[in-house]
C-alpha cells in the first residue's frame, strides 16, 4: 500500500526522522520515495526584510531546501530506494503545497515530522501537521522529532557517559 512515499523535509529534527521512515517504508514495500521542500512564503514575508531583499531570503531559503533534500537522496541511495525531489512554492501556504504535491506524485501516503510544540501554542496558532491531515488526499503519518534513532536513521554519537565510581564507606576506628 505504501509504496509511492512522499516526504516533507525543512531540515529540522523531525524531518530527518520522517525522512529515515519514509525511506525504510519504500525499501519494505519496494517503493520509491518523492522528498518535497516547501518554500514559505509567509516565512519571507515575515523575515522583517525590505521588499527588494526578499528574493534573496527566498534564495537562501530554497538552498536550506536543496540541501535537506540531498539529505534525502543520501538516505535513498544508501537504502537502495529511488528518490525524487521538488522544491515547492507555498504561496497558498504549506500544507496545501504539500497535499498538491501529493497529488502530482500520486502518493500513497504522506510521511512528516512534528515538533510538538504544544497544544497551546497549536490552538493560538495552529498547527500545520494538525491542517495537513484536513487536506492531505491520502494518509498522514506524523512522526514526532524523537524517534529519529527508531525511524532507521544513523544514531548520532553520543558523549560517553561517565560510570558513576562505587564509594566504598570508610570505616571509622572505634575509640
Amino acid at each position: 500500500m505504501f509504496e509511492r512515499v512522499l516526504v516533507a523535509v525543512d531540515g529540522s529534527r523531525a524531518a530527518r526522522a520522517a525522512a529515515a521512515l519514509a525511506v525504510r517504508l519504500a525499501r519494505e514495500r519496494e517503493g520509491a520515495v518523492h522528498a518535497c521542500y516547501v518554500v514559505d512564503r509567509g516565512e519571507v514575508a515575515a523575515s522583517g526584510s525590505p521588499v527588494f531583499l526578499r528574493g534573496e531570503v527566498k534564495t537562501e531559503l530554497e538552498r536550506v531546501g536543496r540541501r535537506a533534500l540531498a539529505r534525502v537522496a543520501s538516505l535513498g541511495r544508501s537504502g537502495g530506494v529511488p528518490c525524487t525531489q521538488a522544491v515547492v512554492d507555498g504561496t497558498g501556504g504549506v500544507p496545501e503545497a504539500i497535499a498538491a504535491e501529493a497529488r502530482r506524485f500520486r502518493a500513497n501516503v504522506i510521511v512528516m515530522g512534528t515538533e510538538g510544540h504544544g497544544r497551546v501554542r497549536a490552538f493560538l496558532l495552529g498547527s500545520r501537521a494538525q491542517e495537513m491531515l484536513s487536506r492531505a488526499p491520502c494518509p498522514v503519518l506524523l512522526v514526532p522529532s524523537g524517534t529519529a534513532r527508531r525511524a532507521g536513521a544513523a544514531p548520532r554519537a553520543r558523549p560517553r557517559r561517565r560510570t558513576a565510581r562505587r564509594r566504598t564507606a570508610r570505616r571509622r576506628p572505634r575509640g
